[in-house]
């Protein structure tokens, strides 16, 4: 359930990745066949990439400073995925249409589908393969890997990947009959997970332990994270949230992090770490507090 607005960079010593909110497995399993079609095109932006400083207004729990990602001249930024390396990959726009890009060491790479009007990178794992999501000329959408330049096409029609772990399990959401579902793709096996009960189930991430974490929606139209682990599921809600809890990843350590509503006070991001919740981070002088992402 990641939304497309601007998004930030929390850096901490468990390194999150800050992106300010707009808004069991299945039985079935299905077989696929993953297609590698060509390659995709590597190159530098039309603008000038840089970082900048934003001081916080106060300090929570030690962890302070943020740093903004801007392209001058771009109307959307939008940061998804950060690996161990400290490589940032997510989504540009500007007048040509939606670019991926890879920011590595300061430098920015904009990662574009040959033949198609928007790509967008969702995740990068340890081994630097990664996931995302292309726009035909049709406006139809494309699940895809990318190892190198080389592209790999997800047997999970309409679907959007949001995970990549270490082993290349990668997890996401697809919509069927109206509602949202998650999904595990190993290899060519595709497996649907829906938490009981849920209208809409979304998975977000996977560690290398293959536990999973996402967002379910219940009946009332609350949603709650929640994660999955060796087939138990768990629902994680902020202490005192209102109405609802976003879990937006899970780090190889077990570290969970995620965003949770205040009633009249916007969004805010918060750390699950060996049960114990930390919250209150938001980026300063916006209405909401972001995404998060974890990185060991």
């Amino acid at each position: 359930m990641k939304r497309l607005v601007s998004r930030i960079v929390l850096v901490l010593p468990l390194i999150l990745l800050m992106i300010p909110l707009a808004g069991m497995a299945g039985d079935m399993r299905a077989r696929g066949t993953q297609r590698e079609s060509g390659g995709a095109i590597f190159t530098a932006p039309p603008r000038t990439f840089f970082l900048g400083q934003t001081s916080l207004a106060k300090s929570f729990g030690g962890f302070s400073g943020f740093t903004s990602i801007d392209i001058p001249g771009v109307s959307l930024v939008q940061a998804n995925g950060i690996n161990n390396k400290g490589l940032i990959v997510g989504r540009y726009e500007d007048e040509t249409g939606g670019h991926g890009f890879l920011l590595q060491d300061g430098l920015v790479t904009a990662i574009n589908i040959p033949g198609n009007p928007d790509t967008t990178i969702t995740d990068i794992n340890n081994k630097g393969v990664m996931i995302g999501v292309y726009l035909d000329p049709f406006g139809d959408s494309h699940a895809f890997m990318l190892k190198g330049s080389s592209v790999t096409h997800l047997p999970v029609a309409g679907a959007t990947p949001l995970g990549i772990n270490d082993r290349g399990l990668i997890v996401g959401t697809y919509t069927a009959d109206g509602h949202a579902h998650g999904f595990l793709l190993d290899g060519e096996d595709v497996a649907a997970i829906d938490f009981p009960g849920a209208i809409d189930t979304w998975a977000e991430e996977i560690n290398r332990r293959n536990v999973i974490v996402g967002t379910y929606r219940d009946s009332g139209g609350s949603l709650h994270g929640f994660v999955l682990d060796d087939g138990a599921f768990t629902t994680i809600d902020f202490p005192d949230a209102d109405p609802s809890t976003w879990v937006q990843g899970i780090n190889n350590r077990g570290v969970i992090v995620g965003m949770y509503d205040v009633l009249g006070r916007g969004q805010n991001a918060f750390i699950l770490d060996r049960g114990q919740f930390t919250g209150g981070f938001a980026f300063p002088n916006t209405a909401d507090g972001g995404t998060t992402v974890p990185m060991d």
